[in-house]
């Protein structure tokens, strides 16, 4: 006996069923396969967060165990930079632009300025001082200068150029020429020579050889006896230090001693004084 025959329209109506989930089961395999690539996407992620986790954990214990061994070594905190303080300059002496004292009188202010740089820290500051320092006729020049209102005014190089200009004679470089040419040790000691021939060497433009023969020959003769046996050094520095290495007995200031008399000159003062007699001509003496 055979089971009841199925009318077309059935059969049209379970195909159009099976084709309607044949259509969903492959919507959701799409789905799955999208939902594995995802989960595939998470996997790589949280992996690359745990490595991050790692290497954060790794800097923290590193940075805890430097924080451990600062507080073992309790270092003190260091104390707040202070600025240096400047030196203490005395003031030059006031000048009125006369004598030679304008190279001694723009040095000292020079060094002034050096070490104590915030207390004058501009150029009218600079020429303010100067200006106060100054009488007489240099101190007229420089209230007509600051008149003129010209760059001199303003700027410290520029006032001391015209300075120099108005009361730096020209002839004292070669005055110092001339008496580094002509000064002697004499009797003075070999430090007080020395001396005298460094101030002077300054203000001149000789090369260190003519300085070196300079110094020589304005030594005492009995210091150049002595040089004489010694090898001579070829700078003036080294001149120098070989003099003043020089035996106390021969660089002692000499003062100078009574005359000695020989025996023969005693002797002479002694014999009774003959007054001469006249001798006439043709007539013996007596």
């Amino acid at each position: 006996m055979s089971g009841p025959e199925m009318v077309p329209a059935d059969l049209e109506q379970l195909w159009g069923v099976i084709q309607q989930q044949s259509g969903e089961i492959i919507g959701l395999r799409q789905e799955l396969v999208g939902l594995r690539a995802e989960v595939n996407a998470l996997r790589a992620e949280t992996a690359s967060l745990r490595a991050e986790c790692g290497v954060l954990q790794s800097d923290l214990t590193a940075l805890q165990s430097d924080y451990d061994d600062l507080a073992a070594t309790q270092i003190a905190p260091a104390e707040p930079v202070r600025p240096a303080l400047q030196p203490k300059i005395a003031l030059p002496d006031k000048w009125d632009g006369s004598g030679t004292r304008c190279d001694v009188f723009l040095t000292n202010l020079s060094l002034l300025f050096e070490f104590q740089p915030t207390r004058y820290p501009s150029d009218r500051s600079r020429i303010a001082l100067l200006i106060s320092l100054l009488t007489g006729q240099a101190a007229e020049w420089a209230a007509a200068v600051l008149k003129a209102d010209g760059i001199a005014a303003y700027s410290y190089p520029e006032f001391t150029t015209q300075l120099r200009a108005a009361f730096q004679h020209p002839e004292s470089e070669v005055e110092a020429d001339s008496r580094l040419y002509h000064l002697r040790q004499g009797e003075h000691s070999v430090s007080k020579y020395t001396m005298d021939f460094r101030t002077l060497a300054v203000q001149t433009q000789w090369s260190d050889a003519a300085l070196r023969t300079a110094f020589y020959e304005g030594l005492s003769t009995r210091l150049k006896d002595e040089l004489a046996v010694r090898e001579l050094p070829a700078t003036l520095e080294g001149m120098i230090q070989l003099t003043l290495r020089a035996p106390p007995s021969v660089t002692a200031i000499r003062i100078n001693p009574s005359p000695t008399l020989s025996l023969r000159h005693l002797l002479l003062l002694h014999r009774p004084l003959q007054r001469p007699t006249h001798q006439e001509p043709g007539n013996p003496c007596r």
